[in-house]
């Protein structure tokens, strides 16, 4: 009387639809390429744009043997940062930079 009725048919599950690996990744990256929107709020933008600009200057001026910053390194910088040069990545900043401070040290 106590007993749980059995039966014999099978339990099915419902699993959630899953999309194969990078399915959609690539549907982000369409949908990021579509949209004309920032994905990065402006002042915090700012903030790190002027906060990595100077670092840059520093390296440009090293690089042409002087000591004072130049109007032209920083156009040269916001140049280069801004057109996402492939060189101004930050673990190539910091080596450069740590073997320049070396050599004028």
């Amino acid at each position: 009387v106590g007993q749980p009725q059995t039966s014999n048919k099978p339990i099915f599950r419902h699993y959630p639809h899953r999309y194969r690996p990078g399915t959609v990744a690539l549907r982000e990256i369409r949908l990021y390429q579509k949209t004309t929107e920032l994905l990065i709020r402006k002042l915090p933008f700012q903030r790190l744009v002027r906060e990595i600009t100077p670092e840059f200057t520093l390296l440009c001026t090293i690089h042409a043997k002087r000591v004072t910053i130049m109007p032209k390194d920083i156009q040269l910088t916001t140049f280069r940062i801004s057109e996402g040069e492939p060189s101004f990545d930050t673990g190539t900043f910091r080596a450069v930079h740590a073997r320049l401070w070396r050599e004028v040290l």
